[in-house]
């Protein structure tokens, strides 16, 4: 069976699933070496002028995206007139097969996984790239535990495809409000749609069902969600006041950018409580304001003309009493809670170990909440802290830090066997340099491939490093041996001994011995390609010509027919014959015999009676 290959290069495996818009299938990249998915176009797309031009600009501004949360994308192209990507071949799970399997999730699991979606909605927003189809189906968990979104771009072309089935009633469960509505698309609808992710991971459900997409869209417009502590009592009221927050149908009314969403999830991992807004949908109970009097008019008797009662004197003493209570507490609270705070310490640039034990002086406790690459700080330390140091927190508190990977190393791409040009792709594409080249002669590999490079493929290495290329020049030139006046075996063999073939042709000589070559060409000492061909001519000694029958020919005939021969011709009177008066009589050599080319030829003319 014939197998698929896409580019010329990424030969199809198998098919590993299917959407509304496109085929996703496994591949090898024939050059690289590596397993690759490629997601086809269904064919009904690419004959769509608008939606063919949007995803060439959303699949080339998704592969700038370069982010540990976003699966990358290698490589776009057209096939069998429609459209494929190649991205990163991932093994692991969807988010919406584990929310399937074990929903609600483990409230630390879903506060990890939020926020590993949020560092990448927040790199493609820094990218002026809206997602626009937060679901998730578009979620990777690997068996790493690692976050990746993908379908970056091709989203943005199909969201606003409201009348289709399928996977656009998926999409409909996380479509924003002024999605919705046909209005303009910013980055607060991704906000929108991760907190409906956060929503289903918290409660195993979404919070707008319906028939039909429209119906679900109308939902999402005009009805408030049922809060998901409703659903899942275990879920923290900040967790709660997070989600909500996120999908308030108002743009204005949620997360300014996706940092602030993050950091308020990192807070409710601390324990932290999150303060409920009027967009939370939490019940609270609003406690007035009341001033201790309160009017009677019920005992009033206007009628008759009786004073009104008089309040009793006695309540201004209670009054006083308890605005002097509520004062004291205040007054000891302060005092306690100044007993039980301290200053946080600064612990950026220090060591996990020394964070921790500088936290443990102040009787603070320590989390980490994140690791990031930073290329000024070693791996292993603190990269930020929150709260902040100076400032002042009740004792027993937890510090979250976000400690420092080290600097992100780039893996070196394999450029061995592939062209030089394709090398300074793979480079610039991982954000290194082309460093020193050199070239030499390689019998293996043709003109202009890599043969090698240094640093080596896979290894980790900073950004910008120079790979030095060694590339290749073609088999080495051969000089071609001097073999005139040679037999032909002592010629044929030195030819071959080069790695050189021989083409032999013959000709006649005179001044060759017969057998031996004439001439040659290319000429001796001349470099060639390994294996090119050499011509040797063969001499064949000198050229024999047989002597014409010339007796009774005219001397004129004779000599004429002599030279066009070749041969030279000599006349010598003969005997009187009357008969043949001025015709040849005699010859040598005679008729049929060989000679050579220019051999000289004798011939007898009969001469007339003597008077």
């Amino acid at each position: 069976m014939d197998v698929k290959v896409f580019g010329g290069r990424y030969e199809i495996s198998e098919k590993i699933g299917s959407g509304g818009m496109a085929d996703v299938y496994r591949a090898t990249d024939s050059i690289l070496n590596r397993t690759v998915a490629i997601k086809v176009l269904h064919p009904h797309f690419a004959n769509e002028e608008d939606f063919v031009a949007r995803f060439k600009r959303e699949a080339q501004a998704a592969a700038n995206l370069n982010h540990p949360n976003i699966v990358n994308i290698y490589d776009w192209g057209a096939e069998d007139s429609t459209y494929f990507i190649v991205m990163e071949y991932l093994i692991g799970k969807s988010l919406k097969e584990i929310i399937d399997e074990q929903a609600p999730l483990d409230e630390n699991l879903i506060i990890d996984i939020g926020r590993q979606v949020l560092l990448a909605v927040e790199a493609a927003h820094k990218s002026d790239l809206v997602h626009r189809d937060i679901k998730p189906h578009n979620i990777i968990i690997t068996e790493n535990g690692d976050v990746k979104v993908m379908d970056f771009g091709i989203a943005r072309s199909t969201s606003s495809t409201m009348t289709q089935t399928g996977s656009i009633m998926g999409t409909a469960f996380y479509l924003s409000p002024e999605q919705a509505q046909g209005a303009e698309v910013s980055s607060a609808s991704d906000l929108y749609s991760v907190g409906i992710v956060l929503y289903e991971m918290s409660t195993g459900n979404v919070p707008f069902k319906g028939e039909s997409p429209v119906s679900i869209a109308l939902k999402h417009v005009h009805e408030a969600p049922v809060p998901p502590r409703r659903l899942n009592p275990d879920l923290s009221l900040s967790l709660q006041t997070i989600i909500l927050k996120a999908i308030s149908k108002n743009p204005n009314d949620r997360y300014s950018d996706a940092a602030e969403l993050r950091h308020d999830l990192g807070k409710s991992a601390n324990g932290e409580l999150i303060e409920p807004t009027s967009a939370s949908g939490e019940e609270t109970i609003i406690i007035p304001a009341t001033t201790g009097i309160v009017k009677d008019n019920n005992n009033e008797d206007d009628d008759k003309g009786k004073d009104k009662k008089k309040k009793p004197k006695w309540w201004i003493l209670i009054t006083a009493l308890i605005v002097l209570a509520l004062i004291g507490a205040a007054v000891g609270y302060f005092i306690y809670l100044d007993r039980t705070t301290t200053t946080v310490p600064k612990i950026t640039s220090l060591s996990e170990k020394s964070a921790k034990k500088d936290l443990k002086e102040k009787g603070l406790k320590m989390k980490v909440t994140d690791r990031v690459f930073d290329a000024g700080i070693p791996s292993g330390k603190v990269v930020s802290q929150d709260p902040d140091a100076g400032d002042k927190i009740r004792t027993g508190r937890t510090v979250s830090v976000v400690l420092s990977r080290g600097e992100e190393k780039i893996e070196v791409p394999k450029l061995t066997g592939i062209t030089l040009d394709q090398a300074t792709f793979f480079l610039a594409k991982a954000d290194l340099n082309v460093g020193e080249i050199t070239r030499e002669y390689s019998d293996r590999l043709e003109a202009g491939v890599v043969i090698s490079q240094n640093p080596p493929a896979d290894d980790g290495v900073s950004k910008g490093t120079n790979v030095d290329l060694m590339v290749s020049k073609g088999p080495r030139p051969i000089r071609v041996p001097d073999v005139i006046g040679k037999t032909t075996s002592e010629a044929s063999a030195e030819i071959t001994k080069e790695q050189l073939k021989v083409v032999k042709s013959e000709e006649f000589s005179d001044s060759v011995e017969e057998g031996r070559v004439i001439r040659m060409s290319p000429p001796p000492g001349t470099s060639i390609e390994k294996d090119g061909e050499v011509s040797i001519v063969i001499s064949k000694g000198p050229e024999l010509i047989s002597i014409p029958d010339l007796e009774g020919m005219s001397q004129d005939d004779a000599k004429s027919e002599l030279e066009t021969r070749g041969f030279v011709v000599q006349i010598k009177a003969g005997i009187s014959d009357p008969e043949n008066y001025g015709k040849v009589v005699a010859q040598s050599p005679q008729k049929e015999e060989m000679a050579i080319k220019g051999a000289t030829v004798t011939i007898w003319i009969g001469e007339p009676p003597p008077p």
